[in-house]
């Protein structure tokens, strides 16, 4: 499938394009001082800790404003509603083994799994790495060893040359990654995060900043995801408010008898 075509389809499922701005691009590192270390970062960076999550969400992205609710179950469940002018456009449900996309505007609905999106994409995808980049939280399950610098103004930096998942992860990855992730020591949450698919020329930078406090916890308002696709430049940027952990929550997701149905 070409990427325009998806492309068009990206201000009904912003979260489409989070899995799609994975394509190369330029990215400028961090400066850091000398001297560096091989350590595990026991503490850092710090994960929000939650069994449910629901917030409002305003998405931009070329041009496009667009309104919504975001709501998670921990690990298992992403669920994304988006309107335009109080009218909802579509939905995203996404689960640990297939994402399904409900397109209001054209009636239809898509189904497909990491593994298709993986080859739509360029390489391996999987749930807790969208779940992560969306909050903002270190992947599950990764080996922890980097070598730790300090850049110029005081935050940490994390250099991952060859990041896999451990044997008994439930999230398991076939790549490695090549991960630079800058954390704020005063509160050790991730503020920056490049990844790179070892091998692959697909690159992502994500940036978080607004941290606001949920219940105990620091939770980033504002998420900027950047990257590039043969020079042109692609950016997003979804911001949350109204972000509650809840006990329980529900996912609607139905298929109405009428709509079309496929794969992507």
């Amino acid at each position: 499938m070409k990427f325009f075509c998806l492309q068009n389809r990206f201000w009904f499922f912003p979260l489409t394009m989070v899995l799609l701005l994975f394509f190369s691009c330029k990215s400028t590192k961090p400066t850091t001082t000398e001297g560096t270390i091989k350590e595990t970062f026991a503490e850092a960076p710090v994960n929000l800790d939650f069994s449910y999550l629901s917030s409002k969400v305003t998405v931009e992205y070329d041009g496009y404003n667009l309104q919504g609710q975001i709501r998670i179950k921990n690990d298992s469940i992403l669920w994304l509603s988006l309107s335009k002018f109080g009218l909802e456009l579509g939905r995203v449900k996404a689960t640990p083994d297939s994402v399904f996309f409900l397109n209001k505007f054209q009636s239809e609905c898509l189904l497909g799994s990491y593994s298709d999106l993986s080859k739509m994409i360029g390489f391996d995808i999987n749930f807790n790495i969208l779940q992560s980049l969306l909050l903002g939280n270190d992947f599950a399950c990764f080996d922890n060893q980097a070598l730790k610098k300090q850049t110029d103004n005081k935050l940490w930096l994390f250099q991952f040359e060859n990041r896999k998942t451990l044997d008994n992860c439930k999230f398991l990855f076939k790549n490695t990654l090549q991960q630079m992730m800058l954390v704020d020591p005063a509160n050790k949450k991730i503020i920056e995060n490049h990844l790179k698919v070892s091998g692959k020329a697909a690159e992502l930078h994500a940036l978080y900043s607004n941290f606001t406090i949920v219940g105990n916890q620091l939770m980033s308002s504002l998420l900027k995801l950047s990257t590039g696709m043969n020079g042109n430049a692609i950016s997003i940027s979804i911001e949350y408010s109204g972000i509650q952990f809840e006990n329980s929550l529900s996912f609607p997701f139905s298929i109405p008898s009428k709509y079309k149905t496929g794969s992507f």
